[in-house]
């Protein structure tokens, strides 16, 4: 708990004056499944247009074997699935890890989580919109895991200067925030590197990390050491990484809770 205090501090302090720099790409480490979640979407996509109560309970569990291939997929890559496997952890417990590291918004897994209860508990005949919906939800769920396991690819080891820019030419560097994931160790590494004082900078010609660093804060988190520590890490892990698609830096301070 203190660890994610003080990765909240740090981006509090720093979060809205980032901007990355992260190169390369991770090659992940892909299961080997003889049918992923995309074959199971596409079985529910062949039923869906059914008009029998079979076709409509087809279509739910082909997407119910979708959503867990795709959490599968995403614990595999990012090294945990055989971590979670000893636990014995049902699809409940898989689906509200997915929604605390922000994968999809808390309404689309309530609702998904209350059409699973009437079919499969209540014994409710699925409608056809239901039928539908659960799989919309589903197939955009599915989506957002692809992107997650996209991040590690392309964003493993991500670094991000301090800055703040005085107009679109030059501005003031006061750091880097370094923020690796190793899947193999189950592990995030942080680091805040700050320069003694602010080095301006003009002609987008920007200061080297060779410079002297006054003050360097290191956290480290993994899934074996606390559970809680790493998904706020993974949380953010996530999110920081949309800055690499334009995101405005504002938008961690609501997704990772730092008001």
């Amino acid at each position: 708990m203190e660890k994610i205090k003080e990765f909240k501090r740090i981006l509090q302090t720093y979060g809205h004056n980032l901007f990355s720099v992260t190169e390369g790409w991770y090659p992940i480490e892909e299961p080997i499944f003889e049918l992923s979640h995309r074959d199971y979407l596409e079985f529910a996509e062949d039923d869906i247009n059914g008009t029998n109560i079979k076709s409509r309970i087809e279509v739910v569990a082909h997407t119910k074997r979708a959503i867990e291939a795709a959490i599968d997929y995403f614990l595999h890559v990012y090294g945990i699935h055989n971590a979670i496997k000893k636990r014995n952890l049902g699809l409940e417990t898989k689906l509200s890890f997915m929604e605390e590291i922000g994968i999809g918004p808390k309404r689309s897994f309530i609702q998904l989580n209350k059409i699973r209860n009437k079919i499969e508990h209540d014994f409710k005949n699925p409608s056809n919109d239901n039928a539908e919906l659960f799989l919309d939800i589903v197939s955009v769920l599915c989506s957002n895991i692809e992107f997650a396991c996209m991040a590690l690819a392309y964003g493993a080891h991500q670094e991000y200067r301090i800055e703040e820019k005085i107009n679109d030419q030059s501005g003031k560097t006061f750091g880097y925030l370094e923020f690796e994931y190793n899947p193999h160790i189950r592990e995030f590494d942080l680091n805040l590197k700050l320069f003694d004082e602010a080095i301006l900078w003009d002609n987008l010609e920007f200061p080297g990390k060779d410079s002297h660093f006054q003050t360097i804060t290191n956290l480290k988190t993994n899934f074996d050491e606390s559970y809680q520590d790493y998904s706020y890490f993974l949380k953010a892990f996530l999110a920081l990484w949309k800055l690499e698609l334009g995101f405005n830096p504002k938008f961690l301070i609501k997704t990772l809770d730092l008001n």
